[in-house]
């Protein structure tokens, strides 16, 4: 093996071992993964503090962001979303992260979320809030076989 060829120093594998863990427990934890997606929006929309140099930030943060997505809802719809929301200037103050938490975790079937989730591909497969909904507290509800997410139940 070439001296440039160097395998990674075990201390960087178990950070990066640590890391992942860290990352797949807050994309498991709910109300954790409601406050990561609070902080990226609000990172975001932080552009708006310093005008100008706010949007180049932004050139930056927006693959953070995209990727952030990605791997929080495992939708390359909502990735691209956030994407966009990032680099376009004037759409900072769009919550995207936290739009996608509620659209993957709400049980309401209120008009705006279901437009939400037929536009971002997010579809509840167990809802982790029973007790945000007392009528189907304990079911587990299953959107991913209807079209659009239950957009069938809507309107």
């Amino acid at each position: 093996m070439a001296p440039s060829q160097r395998p990674p120093a075990p201390e960087l594998v178990q950070l990066v071992a640590a890391v992942v863990a860290a990352a797949r427990y807050v994309r498991d934890a709910v109300w954790i993964k409601l406050a990561a997606c609070l902080l990226v929006d609000l990172f975001g929309l932080a552009s708006y503090l310093l005008p100008g140099v706010g949007e180049l930030a932004d050139l930056g943060w927006a693959p953070i962001q995209a990727y952030f997505l990605l791997f929080m809802f495992q939708s390359a719809r909502i990735s691209a979303l956030g994407f966009i929301e990032e680099i376009v200037p004037g759409l900072d103050f769009l919550p995207t992260a936290t739009i996608a938490w509620a659209c993957e975790n709400l049980p309401s079937d209120a008009g705006w979320l279901m437009r939400a989730r037929r536009i971002s591909g997010c579809c509840p497969t167990v809802h982790p809030l029973p007790a945000l909904a007392p009528s189907i507290r304990g079911a587990r509800l299953n959107y991913s076989a209807a079209p659009f997410c239950g957009a069938h139940l809507a309107e």
